[in-house]
């Protein structure tokens, strides 16, 4: 990880984010943002909590950021080179 990195957290614990903002945001330099049905020490993406359908909406939240990233970055989300998943990792 270096400091051009950004990390997004979905529904970070809240006894995390001190040490998440300790370690990565003032020991690496990340830009950290969350996406949660709460307001965070973060910038934070803000979605409505549905009950127990909850997870979908994070899941379909994280998806979108990940989109709107690869088309602005033109980066192929079928094709990533950095990105490891489950079954597919990119090995160099």
């Amino acid at each position: 990880m270096n400091p051009d990195d950004v990390v997004i957290f979905i529904n970070p614990f809240n006894s995390e984010v001190e040490k998440i903002k300790e370690t990565l945001v003032d020991g690496v330099g990340l830009t950290v943002i969350a996406v949660s049905d709460e307001d965070t020490i973060f910038p934070t993406l803000k979605v409505k909590d549905i009950g127990e359908l909850q997870n979908y909406v994070y899941l379909a939240a994280g998806w979108n950021i990940l989109i709107e990233v690869g088309i602005n970055r033109g980066i192929n989300l079928d094709k990533a080179e950095r990105a490891r998943k489950v079954g597919n990792e990119f090995v160099g």
